[in-house]
């Protein structure tokens, strides 16, 4: 990245927010809104992060902008293996 943040600061950002979340996962949008990011550059770092096996891809039930329930891709952080 350009910027004076490193990659694993922003990864370990989104590990953070995921881990929040609990079994629900977030999206790129939700992820993106609470670092700060745009939905593009997490999704870089989401694929930098799926790729080191850091996070793994759900689906989750949320509303559509019809109310209608719709499966959308979550991310959600691996367990650590005791």
């Amino acid at each position: 990245m350009k910027s004076g943040i490193r990659e694993t600061d922003i990864l370990r950002e989104i590990e953070q927010a995921s881990r929040k979340a609990g079994a629900q996962g977030m999206t790129t949008r939700e992820l993106a809104e609470y670092t700060g990011k745009s939905i593009k550059q997490v999704l870089r770092l989401l694929r930098i992060a799926l790729e080191a096996g850091k996070m793994q891809v759900a689906r989750s039930l949320r509303p559509r902008i019809d109310g209608i329930l719709s499966p959308t891709p979550v991310y959600l952080p691996t367990r650590k293996k005791k």
